[in-house]
């Protein structure tokens, strides 16, 4: 916007434009104005002159005609015309002039003063019997028209100087302002003052023309779980959480380092590295530490780490977008290891991130063409070993290899890609219509739905899930949605969405409880039906009497609080039969039975009256 482009390439500023008004302005008041004035008058005076001309001709001819013994000549004449209007009405601007045809000046009156420059003149002949007998000239000075149009233009100049000024002193410093601003705002980030991509990419061509001796390294630096800020506090708390990480990040580099904002939760720091790679790994490390301690913002406490991509140059590449990708390549394959921190680029890194680009296109087509599936974990009643429902695991078929794929290669990608929604209302709904099948031979069977943050954090996930609910008629306590302990990071915003969820019929389960940091206040205030021990407690339980006490802790806080306790990863008959003891009530695990297709869970399960242990606690179709 600081710039009008012509056709012809070339910039027009609004200050170019205003200057160009302002001499317009001018010209037209200290000449066409002027000007203007003159010569309407001009016309207008000559008018005049031609008017009174004629006028005085022809009456004088009348009076020759009156007077046949007169002569143009005559002393009569002269009288007559010195004493009559046509000589008494001329002032000193004018000259009135009578001459015989044959040139000779019968009578003439001047003006007092000499006659100015320039003037409009007229003759008209006088006539006797239709001859021409002589002839009445009238002249007549412009100097009154000459000294107002020098007034006018004095009051049109000085009228001029001064608007010229008003429009220099108070528009065109505006204006100045305003395209230093959009110049400003062109080349630098609103909101945290730093330069933005194109100043980032200009800077960094800069020093790569610059530093030919020494390395140039560029650090790609992601904001984790931006969104779910943004999605959970809002986007005021989130720019305020942008703000403060560009200053932690300015606080981290020297005074001669380049700071600044790509795009959204996106940071690039440019350094020189004369020193090698002391201040690389010095500046890294003092940029993740940076970020070890929560922000407060607006009110909320809001943990954030970072992700740091780094490239360098000539080594990773000498042109200025082919290293920001590459650190960015960095800085992915970072994150795809689930922990914050800082990676250096390696060609190795290209390959991996095609493959997960290509994963991504494949997980997006696998579903379009309704490749996912659902097995079915049973969840037991401990004490006499009933199946009393099912958890919901998702699986892949890949079309091109006919596998069946584990959720551990392929979910972590559907949630960075943001797919896990769409597929998750996928799952949600499959899981509907099949408690709905079962439920026909179990009335009070349910099935387990495990929620991702990334769906749980959408602003519309209750109503997406009140919209499935609905549209496949689902009995209330049918479902049963798994939440983890780690989603549950803003306590005004879950407790909202959970208390949306139990009015709409959902039960309520805390997955992997124990992993998180959830102190026992929040857990009291929230409203779950069921809580859930992590299998590596299970794992533990028979290690020692610490290990067993955090089973026992477990198990009394979630009846203190009036849920139900589920234990996950049971194995063997002697974990089971120790969850019975301590209370637990209920269990899933491979002593039950894997994950299995829907068909085979129902012929196993729900079609029979066949007890679900045999022989000890063997599963005997978990081992067909």
């Amino acid at each position: 916007m600081a710039n009008l482009i012509s056709r012809h390439g070339r910039h027009f500023t609004f200050t170019a434009i205003v200057y160009c008004m302002m001499l317009l302005i001018f010209t037209v008041f200290t000449i066409a104005i002027p000007a203007s004035y003159f010569f309407i008058h001009l016309e207008y005076q000559q008018g005049q002159v031609d008017s009174e001309g004629d006028v005085n001709a022809d009456f004088i001819t009348e009076k020759l005609e009156e007077n046949p013994g007169w002569r143009i000549t005559n002393a009569g004449l002269s009288r007559f015309v010195t004493e009559d209007v046509v000589f008494k009405s001329a002032d000193w601007s004018e000259a009135r002039v009578i001459v015989a045809a044959n040139g000779k000046q019968v009578f003439a009156k001047f003006p007092k003063h000499p006659l100015a420059w320039p003037v409009v003149s007229h003759r008209a002949p006088i006539k006797a019997d239709d001859e021409t007998v002589g002839y009445f000239y009238i002249a007549r000075s412009l100097a009154n028209i000459a000294y107002e149009t020098c007034a006018i233009f004095l009051v049109s100049l000085f009228g001029s100087a001064l608007l010229v000024y008003a429009l220099n002193r108070f528009v065109l410093r505006r204006l100045r302002l305003l395209e230093e601003n959009l110049s400003h705002r062109a080349r630098f980030d609103v909101l945290t003052e730093l330069p933005n991509r194109r100043e980032v990419i200009e800077e960094l061509q800069r020093r790569l023309a610059r530093n030919k001796q020494c390395l140039t390294a560029v650090f790609f630096i992601d904001l984790d779980k931006f969104k779910a800020v943004n999605d959970s506090f809002g986007h005021a708390v989130g720019d305020e959480v942008l703000k403060a990480s560009a200053t932690r990040m300015r606080s981290c580099i020297r005074d001669e380092d380049f700071l600044g904002r790509l795009s959204g939760d996106e940071f690039i720091i440019l350094l020189s590295l004369n020193d090698g790679g002391a201040v690389l790994n010095r500046i890294s490390e003092s940029i993740c530490n940076a970020f070890s301690l929560p922000q407060v913002c607006l009110g909320h406490e809001v943990a954030i780490t970072v992700t740091v991509g780094i490239a360098l140059a000539p080594d990773h590449g000498d042109q200025a977008e082919q290293l920001i990708q590459r650190a960015d390549t960095a800085m992915y394959a970072q994150k795809s290891t689930r922990n914050s921190g800082w990676k250096v680029y390696h060609p190795a890194m290209t390959d991996k991130v095609n493959h997960e680009v290509h994963l991504r296109a494949r997980l997006k087509q696998a579903l379009q063409r309704q490749e996912f599936e659902l097995h079915y974990q049973p969840l037991v009643r401990l004490l006499d070993d009933k199946v009393i429902g099912a958890e919901a695991l998702i699986r892949w078929r890949d079309s091109e290899t006919g596998a069946l794929v584990s959720p551990l290669d392929f979910i972590s990608e559907l949630e960075y890609s943001g797919l896990i929604v769409p597929v998750g209302e996928w799952v949600l709904r499959t899981a509907c219509r099949q408690v709905m099948a079962w439920r026909k031979t179990l009335p009070n069977f349910h099935i387990a739905v495990n929620v991702s943050a990334r769906q749980f954090i959408e602003h519309d996930f209750v109503d997406s899930v009140a919209h499935i609910l609905r549209e496949e008629k689902v009995a209330p306590g049918a479902i049963e949605i798994e939440l983890t302990e780690s989603m549950l990071f803003d306590e005004e915003l879950t407790n909202s969405k959970l208390a949306q969820l139990k009015h709409i019929g959902v039960r309520l389960a805390l997955d992997d409880f124990g992993t998180g940091f959830s102190s026992l206040g929040r857990l009291a205030s929230m409203p779950f039906d069921v809580i859930k021990i992590d299998r590596q407690f299970v794992g533990k339980m028979n290690a020692g009497e610490r290990e067993r006490l955090v089973i026992v802790s477990i198990i009394a806080l979630g009846h203190g609080l009036g849920m139900t306790v589920l234990s996950e990863g049971i194995e063997l008959a002697v974990q089971r039969q120790a969850l019975v003891d301590l209370g637990c009530e209920r269990g899933q695990g491979f002593l039950f039975s894997r994950p299995i297709p829907a068909e085979t869970f129902y012929a196993n399960y729900v079609d029979c009256e066949r007890p679900l242990l045999a022989d000890g606690g063997v599963v005997a179709d978990a081992q067909k």
